[in-house]
C-alpha cells in the first residue's frame, strides 16, 4: 500500500510467503502504525489505512476502504 492509501491486489504465487518465526501478531482490539500507515484488528477482520484510504481483510475477502468526507 502506498502512503496515499492506494494498493494493488497481489495475485499468484509471488504473494505467498511465510511470516517467519519472529513475526509479530496484532491482537484483537489492537492498533499499530508507523508514519501514515495504521492497522487495526477486530474480531471480524483487520483494516489497514494510510491517510484515510486502504483495505480491509475479513472472512468475506478483501475490500477497499475509502476516506469519508
Amino acid at each position: 500500500m502506498g502512503a496515499d492509501g492506494t494498493y494493488t491486489t497481489c495475485t499468484g504465487t509471488q504473494c505467498l510467503a511465510s511470516p517467519g518465526a519472529t513475526a509479530l501478531t496484532l491482537g484483537i482490539g489492537s492498533t499499530t502504525g508507523v508514519g501514515p500507515y495504521s492497522c487495526s484488528s477486530a474480531t471480524n477482520g483487520v483494516t489497514c489505512t494510510a491517510n484515510g484510504k486502504g483495505f480491509r481483510i475479513s472472512p468475506a475477502g478483501v475490500s477497499l476502504v475509502v476516506a469519508l468526507g
